[in-house]
């Protein structure tokens, strides 16, 4: 059952943090890790028409955003 979390999680990025708490476990599973592990399958149940979908085409095209000074201060944006 986590294995096949882990694919939805590539393609459901909401259930990723979840799956990788599950994954950490994955040795020592407990009653509380097979719930989560259920309750993630019933939210992808449920939200079928969510997701990403990937397509082939011969038009590429990278584009990534970032932010300058995520480690800035608060007030002024500096680097302490």
């Amino acid at each position: 059952m986590v294995d096949n979390l882990m694919y939805l999680a590539t393609t459901r990025l909401v259930i990723m943090y979840a799956v990788s708490l599950v994954l950490r476990f994955m040795k020592t599973l407990k009653e509380t890790h097979w719930k989560a592990s259920k309750m993630m399958s019933r939210y992808v149940n449920g939200t079928n028409e969510y997701g990403i979908l990937y397509t082939t085409t011969n038009i590429f095209r990278l584009v990534g955003y970032t932010h300058s000074d995520s480690t800035g201060g608060v007030d002024d944006k500096k680097r302490m």
